[in-house]
């Protein structure tokens, strides 16, 4: 017949002897105990006893505690009753049941329900719309009834800023809580979304997902005259187009967003700019600041809906009020 594994854990081997296998009547539910710390929710370092039936994917830990600390001392002997619905062993832990102060070894009881409830995950990070940095990093957390998920199952999308929607990459699955990219790369838009499996086999569907967007450098923008190019390390992706003329314009064509941004410096002697999408104005940025500040970010319009335009960027203040363009967002949510 076939030889199968009943004590392997999500990822890798188990790192602790097995011992004691126990099977009830028709031979599909097996009981052992082991001193491995990685099967389930096991973090006490010594024997435990862990239940495994025809079609888990997962052993259960049988010995489990009251509560979120782990059993204070070792389980063992296990002995299956009937159908296997129910797991009798004895254990030196005091803290599997309340009240138990005898200081002695105890016999137990337990009963398996049936766990038919996925985890539930919820998406944490990315928390910010928007970022000028070279790294973008999701999280997430999982609860679960068994009180452990085993395994994230992990997409990553994303959008272009001159292309509609996201396009969606599995990433596998992992059981780390986050995932980074490293480098992001510019005129992007990343999605993240994560779905988990408990111990008993249950998955969920994936998240909600979350979305950051990186804005495209000032160079990718059409300019009219009076304009220049500046390399200036401490500017977003080490670039800045700048100009101190009333009246001049950028123009980027072919955007399509749900969120416009600007990445701008400020400073005492800035000037200010009116940003027209498609023709219309749809916002004005006053970038006076009492000191000089590299990369600044500003949301300039929130649309309804995903949009697609031409973007213009025009120099409203006096001639000699230095306007420098570090960059042009466009977000586009997953959804």
């Amino acid at each position: 017949g076939a030889t199968s594994a009943w004590a392997s854990p999500a990822f890798g081997a188990p790192n602790g002897g097995c011992g004691r296998p126990t099977l009830d009547q028709d031979g599909s539910v097996v009981a052992y105990s082991t001193t491995a710390g990685n099967l389930g929710a096991d973090t006490n370092g010594l024997a435990d006893v862990y239940r495994f039936a025809d079609g888990d994917v997962f052993a259960t830990l049988v010995s489990d505690p009251i509560g979120t600390a782990a059993a204070n001392g070792t389980s063992s002997d296990p002995s299956l009753v009937a159908n296997g619905s129910r797991t009798v062993f004895v254990s030196t832990a005091s803290n599997l049941v309340v009240n138990d102060t005898n200081g002695a070894p105890d016999a137990y009881s337990h009963v398996v329900v049936d766990d038919t409830i996925p985890p539930n995950v919820t998406m944490v990070r990315p928390a910010e719309r928007w970022t000028t940095g070279l790294t973008s990093r999701a999280s997430w957390t999982a609860t679960d009834p068994s009180g452990v998920a085993n395994g994230y199952g992990v997409q990553r999308g994303v959008a272009h800023w001159d292309r509609a929607g996201v396009t969606w990459t599995d990433l596998g699955t992992v059981n780390a809580t986050s995932s980074t990219l490293d480098p992001n790369l510019g005129g992007r838009t990343y999605c993240w979304r994560v779905r988990a499996t408990d111990l008993a086999g249950n998955t969920s569907p994936y998240t909600a997902p979350k979305c950051q967007a990186t804005p495209l450098t000032a160079t990718a923008m059409s300019y009219g005259p009076r304009w220049e190019r500046v390399t200036a390390s401490d500017a977003y992706r080490d670039a800045l187009i700048r100009t101190t003329s009333n009246g001049a314009k950028a123009t980027l064509e072919g955007v399509r967003a749900r969120r416009i941004a600007g990445v701008a410096t400020t400073c005492s002697t800035c000037g200010s700019i009116r940003v027209r999408w498609n023709g219309s104005p749809i916002g004005s940025l006053n970038l006076v600041t009492s000191t000089r500040k590299r990369q600044q970010l500003f949301e300039i319009k929130s649309f309804a809906t995903t949009q697609t335009g031409t973007l213009v960027v025009e120099v409203i203040s006096a001639n000699g009020k230095t306007v420098a363009i570090e960059g042009i967002g466009a977000f586009q949510p997953a959804t």
